[in-house]
């Protein structure tokens, strides 16, 4: 941009204020990724998605193949988006694994109450 004229006025940032602003960051893109009106706008927010993620797997030195292997647990675990299948909500058996796995987050799973 500079190199068109603009005026850029920056500051580098320590490793954790660098990290804060790309978790912000992350959540910015996302909101531009969904709200994307047509397949190339949609490409575009992506786009810059992936070089969010791509800077905050190089801070924390994760490789592309960790991610990987954590997606292809998950899906083994719980499935994902094949079939188009949207979860509404679910109902777990008192000690099952679904209650097990609710209880380990609280503040996401509100709803489910310790005994």
């Amino acid at each position: 941009m500079e190199a068109h004229g603009s005026r850029i006025h920056w500051r580098y940032l320590d490793d954790r204020a660098f990290i804060d602003a790309l978790r912000s960051k992350i959540v910015e893109e996302a909101e531009e990724v969904a709200n994307a009106q047509d397949r190339q706008e949609l490409i575009n927010e992506l786009a810059d998605l992936v070089e969010v993620i791509d800077a905050l797997k190089d801070m924390h030195k994760i490789a592309h193949t960790d991610i990987m292997a954590a997606k292809d647990a998950k899906f083994k675990e719980r499935g994902g988006f094949s079939g188009r299948k949207f979860v509404d909500f679910a109902e777990h058996p008192e000690g099952s694994y679904g209650e097990q796995y609710c209880l380990l987050d609280p503040q996401k799973y509100s709803e489910i109450k310790r005994p």
